[in-house]
């Protein structure tokens, strides 16, 4: 599908498996209802690099016990020539001396917050296993981990 208007279209090739190049066809709508081929165009497909977690923007981050449990787990694609928002769904916390952790959402649940609280200053906990979504509904698995240590 490629949609737009006015010199701004967008090809959206997200239910094509498999390929990797896709061909687009232009065509014109005469004036007298005819259409007129204006050529054709082939365009590499490439997938979607892997996505970075974030903390307060960086990947690694020295934070208090009050921000880590206050502020959201972020993700975006680095560098990437388009802007993609993604919303973060889920991810699993690992603190020292304690399971993983699953949480939904983009931050920290009640019980994950009162370990936070426990945690002594140079502690860690590393976000990981992190799954966001895309504007049109695409599952984005493929997150960097973030690590993060008390201060």
């Amino acid at each position: 599908g490629v949609s737009g208007s006015n010199g701004k279209y967008m090809a959206d090739v997200t239910n094509i498996k498999g390929q990797k190049t896709i061909k687009i066809s232009v065509s014109v709508k005469n004036d007298d209802g005819s259409t007129t081929a204006m050529g054709n165009k082939e365009f590499r497909i490439k997938g979607l690099p892997t996505a970075e977690g974030l903390f307060l923007g960086q990947t690694y981050k020295v934070a208090s016990k009050s921000a880590i449990k206050s502020q959201p787990i972020e993700a975006k694609f680095k560098d990437f020539p388009f802007d993609l928002n993604i919303t973060v769904t889920s991810f699993e916390v690992k603190m020292d001396g304690q399971p993983p952790l699953t949480i939904k959402g983009n931050r920290m649940d009640s019980k994950t917050k009162q370990l936070i609280e426990k945690l002594k200053t140079g502690s860690s906990l590393t976000i990981r296993k992190i799954k966001g979504r895309l504007s049109n509904g695409s599952q984005i698995t493929k997150i960097g981990t973030i690590c993060i240590d008390v201060n």
